[in-house]
């Protein structure tokens, strides 16, 4: 009499692989779908910041004497953000110089800024 040597799978292990690996991929697609769901989040506070350094920078290039008060009001340079620069006189190190601040308000609400300062030489 010769053993016979077990080939392939039984119908239970089969069963129980199937269970494992289905709970294993709700658990990693549950976690996919929530990093999904918030991956858009950081979207709008990037876009901000760039329109914000965008007009900081173009108000830091023109000559001293343009940077003026009041600065024209609120602009929606991309849709759904609006940004407001204000300027406001300053001393650096006893110098003359014009505080620069921009904000920028997201389509959710949210308002992130910069500041620079240009001195008058």
């Amino acid at each position: 009499m010769s053993k016979r040597k077990q080939q392939g799978l039984t119908l239970i292990e089969l069963v129980v692989f199937i269970v494992v690996v289905s709970v294993g991929l709700a658990g990693v697609l549950t976690s996919l779908d929530l990093s999904v769901k918030s991956s858009a989040d950081p979207l709008q506070p990037k876009q901000a910041l760039a329109i914000a350094e965008a007009a900081l920078e173009a108000m830091l290039l023109k000559p001293y004497a343009d940077i003026a008060t009041p600065v024209p009001a609120g602009s929606e340079p991309v849709s759904g953000y609006v940004a407001t620069v204000s300027v406001v006189p300053a001393t650096i190190g006893g110098d003359a110089a014009k505080r620069i601040d921009v904000a920028v308000a997201t389509p959710s609400g949210l308002s992130y800024g910069l500041t620079g300062y240009r001195v008058s030489h």
